[in-house]
């Protein structure tokens, strides 16, 4: 990794981590309708800084000359009352979001964060972790295959509203 930092991130951090939220909501615009930023943006940050504090949540920042260049949010799912589940799988972990600023990848910063995020989770006892990505995101899915995840589940829609034609990619 080229001289980006990796570190918890502090509430001072927030504001340059909004910046980053943002870039990651703008790239994944590219496959999937989002809600305007400038009018959610203060709901969607305090459903993450929710999910935080009551899921045992952690975000780590990668910074690089002062400058955030990318983050990773993840919490633990715990379902102790699940019938559905067996009781062994009802803690897990999961990661929210990981992005990297276009300008900082294939600098093993991604990685590096996912690292973070994996061993946090990993030291709260979880039996594994998931995480969601668009299919229609190939880069990211090879990317998550790389570093040893494996597609386990398949959410699948019926559209009832017309989506933009990119929302059809099939990935490669």
């Amino acid at each position: 990794m080229e001289d980006a930092a990796i570190r918890s991130a502090t509430q001072a951090d927030w504001p340059a981590l909004s910046r980053s939220v943002q870039a990651l909501r703008e790239h994944i615009g590219q496959f999937f309708p989002v809600a305007d930023w400038q009018t959610s943006s203060h709901l969607y940050l305090a459903e993450i800084q929710k999910n935080l504090t009551e899921k045992e949540g952690a975000v780590y920042i990668a910074e690089k000359d002062g400058i955030v260049c990318g983050h990773v949010f993840g919490w633990i799912t715990d379902d102790p009352d699940s019938a559905e589940l067996h009781p062994q799988f009802r803690r897990r972990g999961y990661i929210d979001e990981l992005f990297v600023f276009e300008s900082c990848r294939y600098r093993g910063i991604g990685r590096a964060l996912l690292g973070m995020i994996v061993e946090d989770l990993k030291s709260k006892q979880v039996s594994h972790i998931g995480l969601g990505v668009l299919l229609a995101n190939a880069q990211a899915v090879d990317f998550y295959k790389k570093c040893g995840f494996q597609p386990y589940f398949t959410n699948m829609k019926i559209n009832f509203v017309e989506e933009k034609p990119y929302l059809l990619k099939k990935s490669s």
